[in-house]
């Protein structure tokens, strides 16, 4: 065989390597990811079970006084901060103070899309880039009448696909939170899509429990926003 030959075989295996490469590493992270979530879905119960047992609940029922007033504060005020600050990225509350050491508030789990992500409050890249976040100025998602807990999440980043497939949720879906407290489960009634300014669009439905969840959109690109909302079932 000649050298010119063996050349092009050469590149045309380095070409199968890169395309298989390039098939499996995705695939490969999300499976990691998931494992990771698993995990931490595991040592969330653990620590919880911890908190009540240990410390007789007091550190819960202080974080869940503090979390419904402040939806209290969201509703009266209009959600003023949330649509005139645009401050979501940052968060008052640190909830290693109450025992949450990895600040993760619970999980949000989507059975239709099969995906279930950790929350973290505050939607700053750090955050955004280990699961999804709750968007400051936005009710906590604790559950109650008059409130919007708005959720967001890459369409997509480079360990694993979060709310890739967030197109694929239909009408009548259901959506669970677990938080410390409680799990939630809430339906799917409305779809949107929305420019990244239009927040108004995102606030309290007056007498509903909701969960709003929201992405980037067209995946790849971000110049508008899918939005699912969810009313508590």
């Amino acid at each position: 065989m000649s050298k010119r030959k063996i050349v092009k075989l050469l590149l045309a295996l380095i070409f199968i390597v890169i395309g298989l490469l390039l098939f499996i590493y995705p695939r490969v992270t999300d499976s990691l990811y998931k494992n990771k979530v698993n995990k931490l879905v595991s040592v969330f119960d653990i620590k919880i079970n911890e908190i009540k047992k240990d410390e007789d609940n007091s550190k819960l029922n202080e974080l869940y006084d503090l979390l419904k007033s402040e939806n209290e504060k969201v509703y009266q005020t209009g959600e003023r901060r949330f649509l005139n600050e645009k401050s979501s990225d940052k968060t008052d509350i640190k909830l290693s103070d109450y025992g949450l050491n990895d600040n993760i508030f619970g999980f949000i789990e989507i059975p239709s899309i099969n995906i279930t992500l950790p929350i973290y409050f505050g939607s700053s890249e750090e955050n955004m880039r280990l699961g999804a976040t709750h968007l400051t100025g936005t009710s906590y998602p604790i559950g109650g009448v008059n409130t919007n807990s708005v959720i967001a999440a890459h369409r997509g980043f480079y360990k694993t696909e979060m709310f890739r497939h967030i197109d694929k949720i239909q009408l009548g879906d259901s959506l669970i939170i677990t938080n410390p407290f409680d799990k939630l489960t809430y339906v799917a009634y409305k779809i949107d899509i929305i420019k990244p300014n239009e927040l108004d669009k995102l606030t309290i439905v007056s007498g509903e429990d909701m969960v709003t969840i929201i992405s980037c959109h067209p995946f790849p690109h971000n110049y508008e926003r899918y939005v699912v909302y969810f009313k508590r079932a």
